[in-house]
């Protein structure tokens, strides 16, 4: 098989067969000598990361006699959570809570295996809306974090979703920091569109990012939906809500006590 299932910034993935199962797999090809870095950090992060919501990895194959190495991974026929907003607008109410627990309950897998994706987005996230199944998957920005002392200078992510912080290239905890990438994929959910739409260059959205009230929340979204965006995308990272809390939160929107 050699279909081309996407091309990324550092990577190539192409529909293959394991050969022992006949299961169908996605081959990402990195070349190992301009990035090893994003194979070691995704082959880790994954090895650490079993999850039904978090891409599998079926194995890994490092070349001796080639420049390439490769992830198999499970092989997810589905579209992007992006995909989704671009081709049907933003999500229903009732799919758009489904979708922020099953995010948040991995992300918070992740905090508690002291993994950040760094890459949070609806474009790394794969939604199958008919058999409701969502997959977060390309973990080559991926950090470990040492829970004792969280914190970071590294310039990482996609622009429009990194917090202030990252984009300001000031040091941050990464933990807070992937709260604020949620945030602003929960309002992609909600709206149909990011909040930062229509910045033309990074430099405006540093200029838009200087300020505390950078996101404006339209006055047409849920009250409840208002309020998690709230507590999620705040300036001052300390005062941004934790991932177990936001967790809580949701719970209570998608199981009401009575």
């Amino acid at each position: 098989m050699d279909q081309v299932l996407g091309i990324g910034s550092y990577s190539t993935v192409r529909l293959a067969k394991n050969n022992s199962t006949n299961e169908l797999v996605a081959a990402k090809i990195v070349n190992k000598e301009l990035h090893k870095s994003e194979y070691d950090k995704e082959l880790h992060a994954l090895n650490k990361l079993q999850h039904k919501n978090i891409i599998r990895l079926v194995g890994s194959s490092e070349g001796t006699n080639t420049q390439e190495n490769v992830l198999f991974l499970e092989y997810i026929p589905f579209p992007t959570l992006f995909q989704h907003i671009q081709r049907n607008g933003c999500l229903p109410e009732e799919d758009a809570l489904f979708v922020m627990v099953e995010l948040t309950e991995a992300v918070a897998f992740m905090h508690q295996r002291s993994v950040t994706h760094m890459d949070i987005k609806p474009d790394n996230v794969a939604f199958d809306e008919t058999n409701r199944r969502l997959v977060i998957f390309d973990f080559g920005l991926s950090m470990s974090v040492d829970h004792s002392n969280p914190s970071s200078c590294v310039f990482v992510g996609s622009p429009l979703y990194m917090s202030p912080q990252v984009l300001l290239r000031e040091r941050y905890n990464p933990f807070y920091a992937e709260v604020w990438s949620l945030g602003i994929t929960f309002y992609e959910i909600l709206v149909g569109t990011s909040p930062f739409y229509g910045c033309s260059s990074v430099d405006e959205l540093c200029e838009r990012m200087l300020f505390e009230d950078c996101v404006s929340i339209p006055a047409h979204i849920p009250s409840y939906f208002k309020h998690l965006l709230d507590k999620m995308l705040v300036w001052d990272p300390p005062k941004r809500i934790k991932i177990d809390n936001l967790l809580c939160l949701l719970a209570d929107l998608f199981h009401p006590s009575n």
